[in-house]
């Protein structure tokens, strides 16, 4: 029973780390396009706009960008969360939280030059 289990799990881990950098990258993107119709507007409205899904779970942020525009998230994007282990699900939603931590990072900066 092991064996069957454990052949499960690497068929999973194979699948999840196919599909991981794209289903980040989509998100990100997501996110950028979404968000960049304010960057023509004010630049700082963009970069608040990025900001401010920051604290939106990987699903939260799928859901709600699902479908948006090129580059969209899929439905089977959102499916595939929703159905991921969990343990998979953190690993997704920890490399995000890094993502847009970096991200912050440049965004604090880039305030504290304007303040100057």
């Amino acid at each position: 029973m092991s064996e069957a289990k454990s052949s499960v799990d690497i068929r999973e881990l194979k699948i999840f780390d196919e599909k991981a950098s794209e289903v980040l990258d989509r998100i990100m993107g997501a996110v950028k396009g979404y968000c960049g119709k304010l960057y023509v507007v004010n630049e700082n409205k963009y970069y608040e706009c990025i900001a401010s899904y920051a604290d939106k779970s990987l699903l939260e942020i799928a859901e709600e960008l699902e479908g948006y525009r090129e580059p969209y998230i899929p439905h089977w994007i959102v499916e595939g969360l929703k159905n991921l282990p969990k343990k998979y699900y953190d690993i997704l939603e920890n490399y995000l939280k890094k993502e847009f931590d970096r991200f912050l990072k440049v965004y604090q900066k880039r305030l504290a030059l304007q303040t100057e």
